[in-house]
């Protein structure tokens, strides 16, 4: 669906004279990234509201998108599926602060800290087939994302240590399912 939409789009463009017929296609996949992106905040944003977790799922999506954007992770093979991951994800990480007693939170987030820094550390920034990586360009997100997974580290221990449990819970949550996205396409590209 987003793809038709984005196809028709870029179409509509040429159409109008507002895009170069030649430049269709790399407007085609920038209308389908943003509509995608699009889709997936609203689904995140309506998920949040209806369980009253704005803020918590604001922070789990902040740390999630920061690892993910420098250290790379699974791909959905489709729009659809994204979406759908998407709001499976969000819908367990509610489940745990609806659920779970909070004094399991900073076990939790210590763990959460310990594998977000070495699955990181050893396997970022992960390459997808469709977004290839310069070595230049590995180098860098490699090294930031190592600073960012160090800086999120202490900050998460810090809401813990001011007792910001339920701040501190979401951020650790969201390095560790980011690094567990890194983990689980490392393991599916071995597969193949």
């Amino acid at each position: 669906m987003i793809a038709q939409l984005s196809k028709r789009l870029a179409s509509f463009f040429v159409c109008r004279k507002i895009i170069e017929k030649e430049d269709e296609e790399v407007y085609e996949y920038g209308l389908q990234l943003l509509l995608s992106t699009i889709a997936n905040g609203l689904i995140a944003l309506l998920i949040a509201f209806i369980t009253g977790t704005f803020l918590q799922c604001i922070l789990y999506l902040t740390a999630f998108v920061i690892m993910r954007k420098n250290a790379g992770g699974y791909h959905a093979q489709t729009h659809f599926g994204c979406c759908c991951i998407l709001a499976v994800v969000i819908s367990c990480f509610i489940a745990f602060l609806k659920f779970a007693p909070t004094d399991v939170y900073i076990p939790i987030a210590l763990f959460s800290i310990a594998f977000s820094v070495i699955i990181v550390f050893l396997l970022s920034p992960l390459e997808h087939k469709n977004k290839p990586i310069s070595s230049e360009d590995k180098i860098r997100l490699k090294r930031k994302s190592k600073i960012y997974i160090l800086t999120i580290s202490v900050i998460i221990i810090m809401l813990g240590m001011v007792n910001f449990k339920t701040a501190m819970i979401s951020i650790a949550l969201g390095i560790c399912t980011s690094s567990g996205s890194i983990a689980a396409a490392k393991i599916l590209k071995k597969e193949k």
